[in-house]
């Protein structure tokens, strides 16, 4: 939609379904420090690499 503004609450589901998490960690190091932090801060399991899984 040409000219139509970003509603939040209308448009972060769409967003969310199309966001690959795997695609942003091979591509952006600062997903990947996000990912390794909250890994660090919630303990979470180093079983799965996929950030996917996180």
């Amino acid at each position: 939609m040409a000219g139509a503004s970003y509603g939040e609450t209308t448009d972060q589901p769409a967003f969310a379904a199309r966001f690959d998490l795997d695609e942003a960690a091979a591509n952006s190091r600062s997903f990947r420090k996000m990912c390794s932090e909250w890994k660090k801060n919630f303990q979470l399991d180093e079983e799965s690499e996929s950030p996917a899984a996180a």
